[in-house]
């Protein structure tokens, strides 16, 4: 078992269950604000400021498998459930992507895309998708549900407002 953490100079680090630092994944240029395990737990995704998600192998830290792109803004919040990975972004949208192939199949703007995705998290059987956007006083805090079946149509179920 590792530990990952995020660190705002770009720096992705592993740590065993001691504490001890064991790696790092070198790769973001500025701030890794969000990681996510894979289901394997040997595959880590990171995003930062700069808008490209980072595809890791833990055991070989050396370089991202790959790099994904679809946002305009950092991604502030990843979520692995199952085959999708979700991601949200200060750009004011989620996407739901199939990391065997790399594509976005899907993308949701939040409150007209001028609000941050703060959070987001998958279902225990990964098919909603729970998303919360930032707290401003301009913007009532919203608490999204998309369903996401097994055959990759989602669709938004009814909003949750906060306010």
């Amino acid at each position: 078992m590792s530990i990952v953490s995020t660190h705002d100079d770009g720096g992705v680090h592993i740590w065993d269950p001691s504490g001890a630092h064991t790696s790092s994944l070198v790769g973001h240029t500025d701030a890794a604000l969000c990681v996510a395990a894979g289901p394997d737990h040997q595959q880590v995704i990171t995003g930062g400021t700069e808008g490209i998600m980072r595809l890791w192998n833990i055991e070989e830290p050396d370089a991202p498998i790959t790099n994904f792109r679809g946002h305009s803004g950092g991604i502030c919040a990843i979520a692995w459930g199952g085959i999708h990975l979700a991601t949200g972004s200060s750009d004011g949208s989620v996407k739901l992507w199939d990391p065997r192939v790399q594509e976005a199949i899907h993308s949701i703007d939040i409150v007209g895309g001028n609000t941050e995705v703060a959070a987001l998290s998958w279902s225990q059987s990964s098919n909603l998708l729970a998303i919360a956007s930032e707290c401003r006083s301009d913007v009532p805090p919203l608490l999204i549900i998309i369903s996401a079946p097994k055959n990759s149509d989602a669709r938004e179920l009814p909003c949750f407002d906060a306010s």
